[in-house]
Parts: structure tokens; sequence; C-alpha cells
């Protein structure tokens, strides 16, 4: 059985983490945990938060340590958001997933990056709000570190109108999703409630695991 992949892509405010963390749980209950699925570590360079642990949420490097390795082409993919780095160690990606399938939330950019170098063993899932209404009433629930993500509001709206056509394979336009199309991803979700959407996802990764 070939260990896989799972990059999970959506707008801020989709429930990407939500929704992994729940299919996750779920999938570590079936048949006496048959199938092994953990979230792929990635490098950054920001401060560590309260509960991080080293190692398992993030690989903490400096700023120089980062770029040395963007030099060396070590990564297999990486970004730079509110001035850190975040991206994914091809060393560490291949021994990870030589143990374990994985899953991530990540940009679009990223999991087609990775896609490109290990197709067979990745499988892009696009997560969406319902709609703008709630995707708006997601952030502002956030709170102020949130205000910016509002600005990408009418970029949303505008992905949620080409999925709307089944015969569209337009361009993205909202920065997570951008450079990516309808057709680059193995499923689209609407997180519409956590637990069915959650279950969909499960139900998806045990098909994936099980073919």
């Amino acid at each position: 059985m070939k260990n896989l992949f799972f990059a999970i892509v959506g707008p801020s405010g989709a429930g990407k983490n939500t929704i992994m963390e729940r299919a996750m749980e779920l999938l570590s209950h079936y048949n006496g945990s048959e199938f092994q699925l953990c979230a792929l570590t990635t490098a950054t360079t920001r401060d560590k938060r309260e509960g991080e642990v080293e190692n398992v949420h993030h690989y903490f490097i400096s700023r120089e340590a980062f770029e040395e390795r963007i030099q060396q082409g070590e990564l297999l993919e990486y970004t730079k958001v509110h001035g850190n780095y975040y991206g994914v160690l091809k060393e560490t990606f291949e021994n990870q997933l030589n143990q374990t399938s994985l899953i991530k939330d990540i940009d679009a950019n990223g999991a087609l990056s990775i896609k490109k170098q290990f197709e067979s063993q990745t499988r892009c899932v696009l997560l969406m709000p319902p709609s703008v209404k709630e995707l708006e009433k997601r952030l502002i629930g956030r709170g102020q570190s949130s205000q910016s993500r509002l600005q990408a509001v009418p970029l949303v709206k505008q992905d949620l109108q080409i999925l709307d056509d089944v015969d569209c394979d337009a361009p993205f336009v909202c920065p997570d999703l951008a450079g990516s199309r309808p057709n680059d991803y193995d499923l689209i979700l609407y997180n519409k409630d956590i637990e069915k959407t959650a279950r969909s996802l499960y139900q998806f990764i045990l098909a994936q695991l099980s073919a």
C-alpha cells in the first residue's frame, strides 16, 4: 500500500484545520487504526507559539537558515506570509511519507508544486465556505487579526461563481487558490456543516488509502 499526501487548500475562514483534525480523528478509529495519517511537519521562520512543539507542529529555523535552504534547492515549496517564511523541506517530506500518509493545509501553489514532483502520491482537496455571507461571519468572529482577510472576500466570491459553472475551468483569483483551477482538485467540498464535511473528507481519504 502506497502512502499518500493529502493537500487541503482553501481560503482563510473555510475551516481547513477544524475539518482536517476531525477527519484524522475519524480515521484513527477505523478498524483498529489500520490506516495511519499524520500532519506534515513544515519549516517556518516565525516565533514558536504557546503550545507548539518543535519538530511536531513546525521546524522553527532562522531566516538565514531558511534562505540558505532555498538557495540550496532543499524546499519542495515555500511562501512568505507577514514577513515570515513557511515551507516544506524535501528531505522531511520524503522521510515522513516513507513512514506514513500525510495531510496538511497549504496554499494552491504549494500543493501543485508538490503534486508536480510526487504526482502519484498527492491528492489535492479544495475546501470552500458555503457562501460569502458565512465566510464574512467566520472572519469577523476571529477578531481584529483577520480584518485584512476580509479584503479577499470579493475574490472568494468570484471563485465560488467559477465553481457554480460546472463547465468552467477558469483560474481562481483568491490568493490562497491563485495559480489553480477547478480541475486541479481531486475533491471539492463546501463546509456547510463541520461534521458532515469532515466525514466527507474522511470517506475520501479512506477510499484513496484503500485503493
